[in-house]
C-alpha cells in the first residue's frame, strides 16, 4: 500500500547521502534505478519522480560504523599494522601460513601499482574476494 499522506510519503522517499564522491554518486544512481524499475512494479501507485536523493559533500564527517580487524586476526602470531590488521602479501596470503588468505577489514594490503595501502571498504573487500577465489582456483591439489 502506498502511504496516503503526501508529507509522510515525501519523507519516506527522501534519502540523503553524505559524501558525493564515487561511492555516493554510484549509490544515488542505484537508488534511483531501484525506484524507477523495481519499486514501481511492486507499488503501482508510486511515482518514481517522488523519490528524492540529496548528495551532500562535507569537509567534516564523523564515521560511526567502525572498521577494525576481527579478534581472530588480532590473536594470530603475525605481523600487523597499527590498526591490528594482518600484513598480507600481493596474493592476500598470510606469509607465515601458506594457503591462508585474509581479506576485508582485517588486511593491511599494499598495492604496488598505487603505492598505497588499500582502504578497508566494501568495494575493496569484494575485489579481494574475487582475487582470492582466483588464487585458490589456481592451486594444485
Amino acid at each position: 500500500m502506498i502511504e496516503p499522506d503526501p508529507g509522510r510519503r515525501r519523507r519516506l522517499l527522501s534519502f540523503v547521502l553524505v559524501g558525493a564522491g564515487c561511492t555516493g554518486v554510484e549509490l544515488a544512481t542505484e537508488l534511483l534505478d531501484l525506484a524507477r524499475k523495481t519499486l514501481v512494479r511492486h507499488y503501482r501507485g508510486l511515482d518514481p519522480r517522488e523519490v528524492r536523493i540529496v548528495l551532500a559533500e562535507a569537509t567534516g564527517q564523523i564515521w560511526t560504523a567502525g572498521v577494525r580487524a576481527t579478534p581472530v586476526v588480532e590473536a594470530l602470531p603475525v605481523e600487523r599494522d597499527k590498526l591490528g590488521r594482518a600484513v598480507v602479501d600481493e596474493t592476500l596470503e598470510l606469509p607465515p601460513f601458506p594457503g591462508v588468505y585474509v581479506i576485508g577489514d582485517s588486511t593491511h594490503s599494499f598495492d604496488p601499482r598505487l603505492q598505497a595501502v588499500l582502504p578497508p571498504t566494501a568495494q575493496v573487500a569484494v575485489q579481494q574476494a574475487r582475487s582470492v577465489a582466483g588464487n585458490i582456483a589456481r592451486l594444485e591439489w
